[in-house]
C-alpha cells in the first residue's frame, strides 16, 4: 500500500509540473525578472529544457544574466530609465556594465528614449555614455539641443570632465556635423560655433581635437593679426591720418550711441560689457523676441551663465502668451 501511495503521489507531481511548465510563457518570466532575477532565471531554465527551440530563448538568456548581474540595482530590475540617467549622471560605468545595461534596456529604447525626452530633460544626454553611435536623426537632434539649450551643454560639459570614452568619441562625430554648420553660418553666428568648440576642447582637457575647427580658430585670429597690420600700414601714410582724426572724430560721436559701443565692445572681444550695453537696447524694446534671443546668446558668451537663463527662460513666457 505504501509503494502504491508513493507513486500515485510521484504522479501527481509530474502532472503538476508538466501542467505548470505548459502554462509558463516567456512573459511571466520577464514579469518575474521585475521583481527577483534569480527566480527568473530557474523559471528560464525550466522553460528552457522544455522548449522545442531552445536557440529561441537565448536572447531571454541574456535579459536574465544582465538583471543577475546587476540585481544590487533597482533602476535594472525594475528597467527604469529615469533611474538609469540618475545612477549614469552620478557614476562612471565599466565597459561590461554598459554591455548588461544594453541587454536589459534594449538600445532602441534608449534611442527613442532620447529622441522624446531630449528637448525637455537635457539630463538624458548621459545616455550616450552607454549607447554605440547610433543614427543622423540622433545626431541632429543632439547638436541642435548642445547649440540652443545651455542646460544641456552644462551637462554635456560636466560629463566630459569624467572622460567617458563612449561619450568622448560621440562628441567627435558631433564636432563633425557641427563644423559643417559652421561652415554655412555668417557674422558672428561662425564665431559662436568656435567658442562652442573651444569650450569642448578646454573642458575635455584637450582630449578632443578636430583639426578643421583648429584651422578655423587660427584663421580667425591671423584676420584679426593682418587687420591690424593693414591699419597700421595705411596711418603711416601723413594724408591718410587726416583721415583717421575725422573717423575718430565720428567715431565718438557714434560712441554716444549704444548700438556703436555694443558693435565696438563685441569686436575687441569685450564680451560682458557689450552684453550689458546690449541690455540697454533690449529694454527700450523688451518684448522684440530677436533682441532678446541675441541678449542670451550674448549673456552666454560671455560666461554669464544666470543671465543667459533667466533671458531664456522670458523668451519661453513671451511664447506662451
Amino acid at each position: 500500500m505504501r509503494m502504491v501511495s508513493r507513486t500515485k503521489i510521484a504522479s501527481l507531481l509530474l502532472l503538476l509540473l508538466a501542467n505548470f511548465v505548459c502554462a509558463l510563457t516567456v512573459e511571466d518570466v520577464i514579469q518575474k525578472s521585475k521583481e527577483d532575477p534569480e527566480t527568473a532565471w530557474d523559471l528560464y531554465l525550466v522553460l528552457l529544457s522544455n522548449s522545442d527551440t531552445p536557440e529561441s530563448l537565448e536572447g531571454l538568456g541574456r535579459f536574465l544574466h544582465a538583471k543577475r548581474k546587476l540585481k544590487n540595482f533597482q533602476f535594472a530590475i525594475t528597467e527604469d530609465v529615469e533611474g538609469l540617467i540618475e545612477f549614469l549622471s552620478s557614476n562612471n560605468v565599466r565597459t561590461e556594465m554598459k554591455v548588461y545595461i544594453l541587454e536589459i534596456f534594449g538600445e532602441e529604447k534608449l534611442r527613442q528614449y532620447l529622441l522624446d525626452k531630449l528637448p525637455s530633460n537635457p539630463q538624458a544626454i548621459v545616455l550616450l555614455k552607454v549607447l554605440p553611435f547610433t543614427d543622423d536623426e540622433v545626431l541632429e537632434l543632439v547638436c541642435k539641443s548642445f547649440v540652443e539649450n545651455p542646460n544641456t551643454r552644462r551637462v554635456l560639459n560636466a560629463e566630459l570632465k569624467k572622460q567617458d570614452r563612449n561619450l568622448e568619441k560621440y562628441v567627435s562625430k558631433m564636432l563633425v556635423k557641427l563644423y559643417g554648420d559652421y561652415l554655412s553660418a555668417k557674422g558672428d553666428e561662425k564665431n559662436r560655433y568656435l567658442e562652442l568648440y573651444e569650450e569642448v576642447k578646454k573642458l575635455s582637457g584637450n582630449r578632443i581635437v578636430y583639426q578643421p575647427f583648429e584651422q578655423a580658430l587660427r584663421k580667425s585670429k591671423t584676420d584679426v593679426f593682418l587687420t591690424i597690420i593693414q591699419f597700421v600700414v595705411k596711418i603711416k601714410n601723413l594724408s591718410f591720418i587726416l583721415s583717421i582724426v575725422f573717423v575718430l572724430t565720428i567715431l565718438l560721436v557714434l560712441l554716444l550711441f549704444p548700438q556703436t559701443r555694443y558693435s565696438l565692445y563685441l569686436f575687441l572681444g569685450m564680451k560682458r560689457r557689450a552684453a550689458l550695453v546690449y541690455k540697454r537696447i533690449v529694454e527700450k524694446d523688451p518684448l522684440n523676441e530677436e533682441k532678446r534671443l541675441k541678449l542670451a546668446q550674448l549673456y552666454e558668451s560671455a560666461g554669464m551663465y544666470e543671465e543667459a537663463l533667466n533671458e531664456y527662460n522670458f523668451l519661453k513666457r513671451i511664447k506662451i502668451e
